[in-house]
């Protein structure tokens, strides 16, 4: 083995051929004008103590040779055995033909200044460069093939990004797993991150941190999540094709639905709790809202119409609340005033506050009428306390149907006492229809016109109508046909 270490001493070993030798003076003077090949045979003789030597051709080493400080070469150097260095090699240009073995690190350049170190391929222009200028590992392969292939171990970027492709220019890149067929995979041409997993089992799991999505998340399967925080909008489904959506809760069975197939939230929840309850805000609806239970509303604001189809309850037995229906007309209301337990109506002087179109007014208590009391009919059952004077037009009016129709009509008895005072002359024909056998009718004419009952329906003693003039009354009774004639009393 020829080998060349770095010690305190150069030792040259030299035989010179063809008769001329020439020796180092200890005044380390060159040797003059040497052969043009010295050769050093394999006594490895030591010349080291004499200094310094120059050959100006051609030296032929042929056993050991041991340099003990620096050694310059300015010109080739052709090595056939072996070279070992123990310290620093500084070499600008380095060609090796053959394999080489580095027991020990490599490096290219120092800190701050970097070199380029290309490893050339089997494939023309196919190579791995280390590019110190900007500062990355480049590697040129052939399209669809393997271009770097990590057999076993870990691959560790500590620092930086990992880019494949470029901008515009992307590829598939794929993570298998122990499993055949499940992987991860960045399919360029979908612009897609496909994960291929296990049925029932996880394959994506985000021990720490958050998943930030800028876009759609859209999910085919379950989706199972502990917590869920949405900045932006989220969609669920496409247009015309919806998927059910359901809230569980603490309690079996009580959740919370969006039902796609009818169109509806559905809250199933446990009876008498609340299963929903809004701490601020409105409820904003669109169309109706169907309550087939209780509603219990502190506070109701109405702006449409309302269809009640069952009982509507205020307040609970004992407890009771006012309920106030206001007007067009500023101050003009209808109130349940809970605390006076009545209905009060204010409306405007002269105008009707309380129309009933049909029906009757039925009241199981009294009727207290603080203004005037307009009533076209009465029928009274029971006792009447008439605590002041019953006026009507000026006249005296107990109990009795008071008329002031003209011209020709046909009574319908519904009283047994008319007191009339027409404006003109009234023709009265007495009505049949409804009157049983034994009724008894008193009229009374208290105007300065005639009242004139026609000879149909009666029957008098001399069989022709009946005049009636100013404060004249007459008593008929019904036989079951007619009215018979009992009393005609003349005042005029």
């Amino acid at each position: 083995m020829k080998k060349i270490t770095r010690t305190l001493m150069v030792v040259l070993l030299i035989l010179f051929t063809s008769g001329l030798a020439g020796c180092l003076d200890k005044a380390d003077s060159p040797v003059a004008t040497p052969t043009p090949e010295a050769i050093i045979d394999a006594q490895g003789v030591n010349y080291g103590q004499y200094g310094n030597a120059w050959f100006h051709g051609s030296v032929i080493i042929d056993n050991d040779l041991t340099v003990s400080d620096d050694f310059t070469l300015t010109d080739d150097m052709t090595i056939t055995g072996d070279l070992s260095v123990d310290g620093t090699s500084n070499l600008d240009e380095v060609d090796v033909d053959g394999a080489v073995q580095i027991d020990a690190d490599v490096a290219v350049g120092v800190a701050g200044t970097g070199y380029d170190v290309t490893f050339m391929s089997d494939t023309s222009g196919d190579l791995m460069r280390w590019q110190a200028s900007s500062e990355s590992l480049l590697i040129t392969g052939t399209a669809a093939a393997t271009a770097l292939n990590v057999v076993a171990g870990e691959v560790v970027v500590t620092a930086g990004d990992v880019t494949f492709g470029a901008d515009g220019v992307g590829y598939d890149v794929y993570f298998n797993s122990d499993t055949g067929s499940d992987l991860m995979m960045w399919n360029a041409a979908d612009e897609q991150l496909v994960i291929t997993g296990t049925a029932a089992a996880t394959a994506l799991n985000v021990a720490d941190g958050n998943v930030a999505i800028v876009d759609d998340l859209d999910v085919d399967g379950t989706t199972n999540l502990d917590v869920v925080a949405i900045v932006g909008d989220a969609t669920q489904g496409v247009n015309g094709t919806g998927w059910d959506f359901t809230w569980y809760s603490d309690t079996s069975d009580d959740l919370m639905r969006w039902q796609a197939s009818s169109e509806s939230l559905v809250i199933t929840g446990t009876a008498a709790a609340a299963a929903l309850t809004i701490v601020d805000g409105n409820i904003d609806l669109d169309d109706d809202i169907d309550v087939d239970g209780t509603t219990n509303l502190d506070v109701t604001d109405i702006d449409g119409a309302v269809q009640v189809d069952a009982d509507v309850t205020l307040g609970t037995n004992g407890t009771a609340y006012d309920v106030t229906f206001m007007s067009d007309t500023s101050d003009d209301l209808m109130r349940w005033q809970a605390s006076s337990e009545s209905l009060i109506i204010t409306g405007t002087n002269a105008t009707v506050a309380l129309q009933i179109t049909d029906g009757n007014a039925d009241f199981d208590d009294d009727l207290d009428v603080d203004g005037t009391t307009n009533l076209d009919v009465v029928d009274i059952d029971g006792a009447v306390d008439f605590e002041s004077t019953i006026v009507p037009n000026g006249l005296i009016n107990h109990g009795c149907v008071y008329s002031t129709t003209t011209g020709t009509s046909t009574i319908v008895i519904v009283a047994s006492c008319y007191v009339f005072e027409p404006g003109a002359a009234f023709t009265p024909t007495l009505g049949t229809s409804g009157v049983t056998t034994g009724t008894q009718l008193i009229l009374i004419n208290v105007a300065n016109q005639n009242v004139i009952i026609p000879d149909t329906n009666i029957r008098t003693t001399d069989g022709n109508a009946i005049t009636m003039n100013q404060y004249d009354t007459t008593m008929w009774i019904f036989d079951g046909d007619n009215w018979a004639l009992l009393l005609n009393s003349a005042n005029s």
